[in-house]
């Protein structure tokens, strides 16, 4: 039996090398937990200033809190 890819790792250190001119804006938490129970997301990225306009495309949609989740299927 196969074992699953581990391809959140990766992902999380795309998203850092994406946003790293605009990284000391952003905190990125890996895994993070959104309840008690196992329920988890990808990437919580939390915009530490609210002022600061994030120049990358998708970054430009960033509010305080973004929760990103990436699901691949094979």
């Amino acid at each position: 039996m196969k074992k699953p890819l581990q391809w959140h790792p990766a992902f999380q250190a795309v998203l850092q090398i994406e946003f790293a001119e605009e990284a000391k804006y952003l905190q990125f938490l890996k895994e993070y937990n959104l309840t008690d129970s196992p329920l988890r997301i990808d990437t919580l990225i939390i915009k530490v200033d609210a002022g600061v306009k994030i120049q990358k495309k998708i970054g430009r949609i960033f509010r305080g809190y973004n929760i990103i989740e990436y699901n691949w299927y094979t």
